[in-house]
């Protein structure tokens, strides 16, 4: 198209299109109907032989799979147990509380309280501290009564607190 041999360097081609297009620009070669189709395949040609070349590149790696969800577990005691680094802990455990209630308090150095009802009992205030370890983070709760009355039985309120928790 542009009459270069296949080893012409950059400036060959680059004097082989200029020449080429002062033929046939439409703006010169007013009168051919042609000139705009012509002087975009030139434009095109240029544009391929001069453009940088590659090595052929493996298509990008997919991104990698996200992390899967920590595992948690309530124990005995009536802590919970988050196989997740502290900060992520915090937010998950944050997030959880939003789902079964209203967070009305929490800082930096780990501690939340929400009100929640528990199955139609009464209104209860629940504290939370997250404790990061070495390789794990340990939630501690407590639930008390907002109205005086004993407080429902904790356990139902842990296993959803990380049901959800580990659902993130």
């Amino acid at each position: 198209m542009l009459g270069v041999s296949v080893d012409a360097s950059r400036d060959e081609i680059r004097r082989a299109y200029r020449a080429l297009m002062r033929r046939h620009h439409p703006d010169i070669a007013r009168q051919d109907p042609t000139a705009t189709a012509r002087a975009a395949e030139l434009t095109a040609a240029y544009a391929l032989l001069t453009a940088p070349v590659h090595a052929e590149s493996a298509p990008p790696a997919p991104p990698p799979p996200p992390d899967p969800p920590p595992t948690t577990e309530v124990r005995a005691d009536g802590a919970i147990v988050v196989e997740a680094p502290g900060p992520e802990a915090f937010m998950r455990v944050h997030d959880a509380l939003e789902t079964i209630g209203d967070v009305t308090y929490r800082d930096r150095s780990g501690f939340l309280q929400a009100i929640v009802q528990p199955d139609d009992g009464p209104l209860c205030t629940m504290a939370v501290a997250v404790e990061p370890r070495a390789i794990d983070t340990l939630v501690l709760v407590s639930l008390d009564s907002m109205d005086g009355t004993a407080a429902p039985p904790i356990e139902p309120i842990l296993e959803e607190l990380a049901r959800l928790i580990s659902e993130g």
